[in-house]
Parts: C-alpha cells; sequence; structure tokens
C-alpha cells in the first residue's frame, strides 16, 4: 500500500470511528434518561386514564416528547405539572375522560384537546443570539406533528438559558412575554416573578424511539 492509499485509509477509518463515537454517546444518553425515568410515578387519576383505553386518548406530554438528557431539569422547572398533562384528540374524548374518574373516584387530572386549545406561541430568533440563551423549548422538543398543538401550547413561551444571572440580564432589556429558565431550573417568569434554589428531580414517563 503507497503512503497515499494508506493516508486516504487511515482518514476512511477516522471518520467512521468518529460516528461510532457519536452513535455510542447518543445510545449512552439516552439509556440513562430510560434509566431515570419510570412509568410507577404517574399521578394515580393519569394512571386510570391511561389504563382505561379510552379512544382518542394520545398520552401524557411526557411520554410523546422526546428532547436530551441534560435539559430535563430546566424543561421540568419551566412547565412542572403539564409533563402529565394528558393530550386528548377533542373536547368530547376529554368529557369522557372526566366521566370515567368520576365514575371510579379517581381524582382529577388535565387534558390537552387538539380540537380546542390556543398554543400560545411567543418566538424571536434574534433572542437566541443573545449572550447565555440556549435555545426556544420549542426547538429542543422532538415531538410528531400531530401532537405539535401540544406541544406549542405546554413550551410556545419557553425560553432556555444558561444561568438565573442571564435570565435577569435578557429580562432588564427585553420584556416578554416568555419564561426564562436555566439550566439549573431557576426560572423568571414574564411578571418578573423569580423562582429558584435546590431543585428536586422530576419523574414519570419518557419516550425513546
Amino acid at each position: 500500500m503507497c503512503i497515499r492509499d494508506r493516508q486516504e485509509f487511515e482518514l476512511k477509518v477516522e471518520k467512521v470511528s468518529e460516528k461510532l463515537r457519536e452513535k455510542i454517546a447518543s445510545l449512552t444518553t439516552r439509556i440513562d434518561t430510560v434509566q431515570r425515568f419510570q412509568p410507577s410515578t404517574l399521578p394515580r387519576a393519569v394512571q386510570i386514564i391511561l389504563d382505561a383505553q379510552i379512544p382518542g386518548v394520545y398520552g401524557t406530554i411526557r411520554s410523546l416528547c422526546q428532547y436530551p438528557a441534560e435539559y430535563e431539569v430546566a424543561l421540568s422547572a419551566g412547565i412542572g405539572a403539564m409533563w402529565n398533562y394528558i393530550v386528548v384528540e377533542n373536547a368530547e374524548v376529554a368529557v369522557a375522560c372526566i366521566r370515567h374518574l368520576k365514575k371510579t373516584k379517581g381524582g382529577t387530572c388535565s387534558f390537552i384537546p387538539l380540537d380546542q386549545i390556543t398554543p400560545r406561541v411567543v418566538k424571536d430568533g434574534r433572542l437566541t443570539r443573545w449572550p447565555g440563551v440556549i435555545a426556544h423549548a420549542l426547538d429542543i422538543i422532538q415531538i410528531a406533528p400531530q401532537y405539535m398543538r401540544a406541544a406549542e401550547f405546554v413550551f410556545g413561551r419557553l425560553l432556555i438559558v444558561e444561568t438565573i444571572e442571564d435570565a435577569k440580564e435578557l429580562f432588564k432589556e427585553r420584556r416578554l412575554p416568555l419564561t426564562l429558565v436555566s439550566l439549573e431550573g431557576d426560572h423568571l417568569l414574564a411578571s418578573g416573578l423569580m423562582k429558584g434554589g435546590a431543585q428536586q428531580r422530576l419523574q414519570g414517563q419518557f419516550s425513546i424511539k
């Protein structure tokens, strides 16, 4: 093998090795995420509805979404209990679910009827160039197109930043109807209210496809 052929061969090997390293890193992240999210922690009412297998019930926001594990804390702090909101086909299905919970005395939960909700999206591409801004939550979340309205309803006004200090500076300069949430889970609401501290990991279902 001549020197040129050897160099080309080594270059191809390096490219293949790099792709394998990326794939291994991606799979490792997914395995870690699956291990940290267990379905047994769902609220009782949510589990009752999912077990009932009512036609038109698609699942919780968390079960329908995928996202990189490093944004777990920020997203959980930003939307809180909305992870367990149940996405349904329409208002009629939501009513059927509510009736089932009354009948079974199963408690209460929230539903997102795709035919009735109004997506709440505030996006400004210029904000992603602001110091400390990472991304709009909708640019991180992966969800099937048929459920996008639900994602826009939940994540449409959520902007992820590096730190609460970055959120404070951005809020001072650009007061937008957005919730700014840091990677550590501290957040600043559009009203100016700030919340933060030591975050506890929120657990529930997580969809890996």
